[in-house]
């Protein structure tokens, strides 16, 4: 049977006179399980000194191709901004008038106005040369042909036609300003709905847009999952393989261990008050059993 310490106390108090106290404990192992002790210990050390491998894969998912192409697809919305349709009811609605100017009245206005004009001061002219025809018949038969009542009388229904065929093209342009005001307000109506509809297509593309690259980023999200659960299993297993020589060796020293559950152990304590050479003695004690422990 080997006996070997397995733990050693010496506490000297040099020159007082304390006692000393000297604890030693030992234990023993079976004659029939040394080997057994010998070839664990050979086995834990060529354990020990096996060179550090590294995982030789990758741990970490990269983006799944549908995760990149969502990424591109929002990349290119950031890029671009709104969509056409946004883009082009914007700058409809930039472009519309909110007034109707002169220019933009005449661009309205009927070209058939005037001429709807003509025949209603025509007839006015023609009623006007028929008065004239009259004052100058009245005149003649009374004898005052070219008189000054002649004259003013003339004078007169110039005047009243004039003013006759200013009326007539102010209420013409009048009637026809506000036809034109009419299909102005129309045309501005039905513009500003194409507007709106523009705007609201353009809302409902990129919302759709959205929607599907979100979708797609969440089915790349789902794939890159699986892929890293995947790695993940895989480095777990990397490190069970790497570990199992020493888990081998544990479960064996463990099974070594159960045939002596209760080894031989013997503790001896001394108390002694040390004399005039207890240093000197003390150290020897103590060389002596360094010496039997490694004999």
């Amino acid at each position: 049977m080997i006996r070997r310490n397995s733990a050693q106390r010496m506490r000297f108090k040099g020159g007082s006179s304390a006692p000393t106290e000297t604890t030693v404990t030992q234990t023993s192992i079976p004659d029939e399980v040394m080997p057994q002790f010998k070839g664990l210990l050979a086995r834990s050390e060529f354990e020990s000194n096996q060179p550090y491998l590294p995982y030789p894969q990758a741990r970490l998912a990269g983006f799944s191709p549908a995760e990149r192409m969502a990424q591109r697809g929002f990349g290119s919305m950031a890029q671009y901004g709104s969509p056409m349709e946004t883009r082009m009811a914007s700058q409809g609605l930039a472009n519309l008038p909110n007034t109707m100017t002169s220019r933009i009245a005449d661009a309205y206005m009927s070209p058939y106005f005037s001429q709807a004009l003509d025949p209603t001061k025509n007839e006015a002219i023609r009623q006007s040369a028929l008065q004239a025809r009259g004052i100058r018949d009245s005149a003649a038969s009374s004898g005052g042909l070219g008189g000054y009542r002649e004259a003013i009388m003339q004078s007169n229904r110039q005047r009243d036609l004039n003013r006759q065929l200013t009326d007539l093209e102010k209420v013409g342009r009048q009637d026809a300003f506000m036809d034109a005001s009419r299909r102005f307000e129309a045309d501005r109506q039905a513009r500003m709905a194409q507007i709106q509809g523009l705007a609201g297509l353009g809302a409902q593309r990129q919302e759709g847009a959205t929607s599907r690259l979100r979708n797609l980023q969440n089915i790349g999200e789902q794939q890159r999952a699986l892929q890293q659960a995947s790695m993940d299993i895989g480095y777990q297993d990397f490190l069970r393989q790497q570990g199992y020589p020493q888990q081998q060796l544990g479960f064996y020293e463990n099974i070594l261990k159960g045939t002596y559950s209760r080894p031989d152990t013997t503790v001896s304590t001394f108390n002694q008050r040390p004399g005039i050479f207890a240093g000197l003695t003390g150290l020897g004690l103590q060389a002596a059993g360094l010496g039997r422990m490694f004999s």
